[in-house]
């Protein structure tokens, strides 16, 4: 897939989630480098393609837009192109570029000799949206503080076209300006955001171990917390999610299961129409369908369950947990939980929350940084 520069900014979190991940939560497996600088993201790479994307720009289908594009006629440079008279520039929300054909000081908007141009008699939208630009005899002086305008000069002098962006990958994405866009732009998330607060996972997609501190504070998915409750030395946890099903779940096993066969209790007490998650990437969808009938997902959890525990004793170590420490349940999201650094002796377990769709969509990017630094310093 052709990696993508993000520059940072504002409404970041929904471009990054945009890029990610595709409506229903899925990793889009996406190379994202996110900068300061255009000119940082550029000295990242050295030969190929590369989509450069500005904070506020989102994506509908980035799965779709990057498939058009691998179909798209250009010689090196896509953009926003913007042309009237004989001045050029970039709107830079949106570029691609094959980078080894330019340079970081293509970047500067410095005032500069550019070659003049002929354009395009159709424009996309309005006559200062050409559908390309060439480069015709004779060179003048730009006046004006503009990007791109010497990334398309650069492109023009190797004898090229600059294409712009056609309305078929235009309608693919759009650019959050303000506010009551983002707000507009939630809403269309609506479905999602709504099965992510519904959402029940039975496993855990990465490696689970046993921490070493006081207490602990994490997520209710899977089996990470059941295990450190068991194990770990930590005497007084917090389990905090979005999902209340998930919640309710953990409620009800700390609070009633014995530590005997997980899979059957669980396949007990959950409603199997749920959307529910094993992690398995291994599993067809003819065995997931299999796996609707409960005794058949009994058996399928209580498997992974045993492949998955550090010690054989569990039954006698939960049962002992249960009798000497603390669990308390909370529906929130773990970044609204955490409001500042962390004590020490406290362990937070933030699974994948960092890199979830959800969160993504409900913090600002800052702020994820900043919930990441105060969890490191425990």
């Amino acid at each position: 897939m052709i990696p993508v520069v993000v520059l940072a900014g504002p409404y970041a979190n929904l471009t990054l989630a945009s890029l990610k991940f595709s409506y229903w939560g899925k990793s889009n497996q996406a190379d994202i480098r996110i900068v300061d600088t255009w000119v940082n993201g550029f000295n990242q790479f050295h030969n190929g393609l590369v989509l450069f994307v500005k904070a506020g720009t989102v994506f509908t289908d980035f799965i779709d837009f990057i498939d058009k594009l691998k179909n798209y006629p250009h010689n090196g440079l896509i953009g926003h192109l913007v042309a009237e008279n004989n001045n050029y520039y970039l709107d830079d929300q949106c570029f691609l570029l094959d980078v080894e054909k330019f340079s970081a000081a293509d970047f500067s908007t410095n005032v500069h000799n550019m070659v003049n141009i002929e354009r395009s008699e159709s424009n996309i939208h309005h006559d200062y949206t050409p559908l390309w630009i060439r480069r015709k005899d004779g060179e003048h002086l730009q006046h004006g503080n503009f990007f791109g305008t010497r990334l398309i000069d650069r492109q023009l002098r190797s004898g090229k076209i600059a294409v712009n962006w056609k309305q078929h990958l235009r309608e693919n994405k759009k650019v959050i300006y303000n506010q009551s866009a983002a707000e507009i732009y939630l809403a269309s998330q609506l479905d999602y955001l709504n099965l992510a607060k519904n959402q029940l996972w039975l496993l855990n997609n990465e490696p689970i171990f046993i921490e070493d501190h006081e207490s602990f504070i994490g997520p209710a998915s899977g089996l990470f917390w059941i295990f450190n409750a068991a194990f770990s030395k930590a005497t007084v946890f917090d389990i905090v999610d979005i999902s209340l099903p998930q919640i309710n779940l953990a409620k009800i096993l700390w609070e009633t299961w014995d530590g005997i066969n997980y899979g059957t209790f669980v396949a007990n007490n959950i409603d199997l129409r749920l959307h529910y998650q094993l992690d398995d990437p291994n599993l067809s969808e003819i065995e997931k369908l299999k796996l609707k009938r409960k005794d058949r997902l009994a058996k399928y959890l209580q498997d992974r369950f045993d492949q998955l525990c550090p010690d054989k004793h569990f039954e006698s170590q939960w049962k002992r947990a249960k009798l000497t420490k603390t669990l308390k349940f909370y529906n929130i999201d773990l970044l609204d939980y955490i409001k500042s650094p962390i004590s020490i002796g406290t362990k937070v377990w933030k699974s994948n929350v960092d890199d979830y769709k959800y969160t993504l969509l409900m913090h600002e990017y800052e702020k994820i940084k900043e919930f990441l630094h105060w969890i490191e310093l425990t």
